[in-house]
């Protein structure tokens, strides 16, 4: 089977990668994480902005306020000016110009640049500063907090990041800064912007996908097989002749099962077994699998994985289907693989199978645990090339387990890097791990296909 491998990553935007640490969680710290370090939000966007409408009366509100003890309107301070974007409105040094990237604002002025967002949570400002700090790196010349509010200047690959986070009304709004070093830029600024910014939206983090579940090591008392199966005693376990088997209300599995099935005119009143007409690897879900299958009707392929996948077969394939069980329907992936009646004389036909199914919109981690199961599953007690091609097919087809969510137990995390490409000034913030099912790369880079 023709196939593709990531290699490494490659720029694709020709910036420096912002640093986006290890896999974030939406937690107090994984929120600052996958925000990306809002301090870079400014490092990658200079030169790259596109100017929004920019307003610039004299002063934070020109005209309504009055010098102390005059009717005079209070001079307006030449050093500021309001910028808008929408309801969105800050008040900056002048100069800047704005630009909103999905509810992140990105004020910039050459290498001098301001970012703000707010995002719903309810982590303390100095808790929120430490973890982005510890995120950032570099060296912290001066950091303040007094409970609802956080401050740290950090300097660093020669410039300064400046940053502000304020809780601000059950969310979190951060201000960043980012200045060369020696450049005109000071937190005092970066403070006052913040205080200033009105009618921002409100960033609303993704809910935390579940990791997989709790897995535990397991040998076939025939020692045909050995691998890794759900831990929790609900689950009922079965193996025999290299095959592991295990079903509960949450999720069913079966490792490197073959059938024989008679076909209809060999087929003898009281013989037992399955019976049906020969079929290929698609077509005999539906055919066989509400025969083995107490409950189980309506089977439709959803995806096509890679068809041709083991040798040997006359027709096989690896498919995404759903199928109802009992009136609740499911969701499964499986490799099935059939062999035509005429290898065995007219009279019967061989199916193979092994799969994985849960409940559809399941969360992810029961599917994400069994296809953990299914890659550790070692049939070498009693090996069968078929097996082997099996597991092998696991490594090497990657993109039906991101089209089908109820086996992906890390999607939360890529959502958290992508919110924090945003924050860093990246338009292009999907990278394409998700075909690869590989680690999420740095913000504008993209895994490479190649030999």
């Amino acid at each position: 089977m023709a196939r593709t491998r990531p290699l490494a990553p490659a720029s694709r935007r020709g910036r420096s990668p912002g640093g986006t640490g290890g896999r974030p969680r939406w937690s107090i710290r994984a929120l600052a994480i996958a925000l990306c370090c809002a301090a870079c939000a400014s490092c990658s966007t200079a030169g790259s902005q596109e100017a929004a409408t920019t307003t610039k009366p004299a002063g934070k509100d020109a005209g309504s306020t009055t010098t102390e003890g005059t009717d005079a309107p209070e001079p307006p301070d030449p050093t500021t000016e309001r910028l808008t974007s929408g309801d969105f409105s800050i008040e900056v040094p002048t100069g800047f110009t704005i630009e909103e990237r999905d509810g992140v604002y990105v004020m910039s002025d050459g290498d001098r640049s301001i970012s703000y967002s707010r995002t719903a949570t309810d982590a303390a400002p100095e808790e929120f500063l430490q973890a982005l700090l510890d995120q950032l790196g570099g060296d912290v010349a001066d950091q303040d907090a007094d409970g609802s509010s956080a401050t740290a200047e950090v300097t660093r690959d020669g410039a300064r990041e400046l940053l502000v986070i304020r809780q601000d009304d059950g969310a979190i709004a951060v201000t960043t800064g980012h200045v060369p070093d020696g450049g005109d830029l000071e937190l005092a600024d970066v403070a006052a912007a913040a205080d200033s910014a009105t009618g921002a939206v409100t960033l609303t983090p993704p809910a935390a996908t579940a990791g997989p579940i709790e897995l535990a090591p397991f040998t076939a008392p025939d020692g045909g097989a050995k691998g890794l199966v759900p831990a929790d005693p609900s689950w009922t376990i079965s193996s025999n002749g290299g095959t592991i088997e295990g079903s509960s209300d949450v999720g069913t599995f079966v490792f490197g099962v073959t059938v024989q099935v008679i076909t209809p005119e060999n087929t003898f009143p009281g013989a037992g077994g399955i019976s049906a007409p020969y079929a290929d690897a698609a077509s005999s879900l539906g055919v066989l699998l509400p025969q083995l299958v107490q409950g189980v009707s309506d089977v439709q392929i959803t995806s096509t994985g890679a068809e041709g996948v083991i040798d040997g077969y006359t027709s096989s394939g690896m498919y995404a289907y759903t199928y109802d069980w009992n009136g609740t329907p499911w969701t499964g992936v499986a490799i099935v693989a059939t062999d035509d009646p005429a290898k065995y004389g007219g009279f019967q036909w061989n199916w193979y199978f092994t799969n994985i199914s849960v409940p559809a919109g399941s969360d992810g981690s029961v599917g994400a645990g069994l296809l953990e199961a299914w890659r550790a599953w070692d049939p070498s007690g009693a090996i069968a090339q078929r097996s082997e091609r099996s597991k092998q097919l696991l490594d090497e087809t990657n993109q039906i387990w991101q089209e089908t969510s109820e086996f992906r137990a890390d999607q939360a995390d890529r959502q958290s890097r992508d919110v924090g490409c945003l924050l860093q000034g990246y338009y292009d913030v999907e990278d394409n791990s998700r075909t690869y099912d590989l680690p999420p790369l740095p913000c504008g880079q993209a895994y490479a296909p190649g030999d």
